[in-house]
C-alpha cells in the first residue's frame, strides 16, 4: 500500500517541482515533493500507474518513492 501524503499546508519546494515537465507532470499528475541521495519522492494521484511511474523516473534519471495525494491538490500545485 502507497502512503498518503495530503498537499494542504506542506511546504512546496518549487525549485524541485520544476525538475519534472510540466506536460509530464500534468498528464499524469506527478509531483516531485523531494529529494534525498537516493530517491526522488513524487506524489501521483494514481501511484499504481506503471507507465506514469515509468516515464516519471525516466524523465527525472533518479529512483522514485512515491506517495499518493488528491488529483485536484497536485493539479492545483503545478498551476
Amino acid at each position: 500500500m502507497t502512503a498518503y501524503l495530503p498537499l494542504d499546508g506542506f511546504d512546496l519546494d518549487y525549485a524541485l517541482i520544476r525538475r519534472l515537465p510540466r506536460a509530464l507532470a500534468l498528464h499524469h499528475l506527478a509531483l516531485v515533493v523531494a529529494e534525498d541521495e537516493d530517491s526522488v519522492t513524487v506524489a501521483l494521484a494514481d501511484p499504481n500507474n506503471q507507465t506514469a511511474r515509468q516515464r516519471v523516473e525516466a524523465a527525472l534519471g533518479h529512483r522514485l518513492t512515491v506517495v499518493r495525494s488528491d488529483a485536484d491538490a497536485i493539479r492545483a500545485a503545478l498551476t
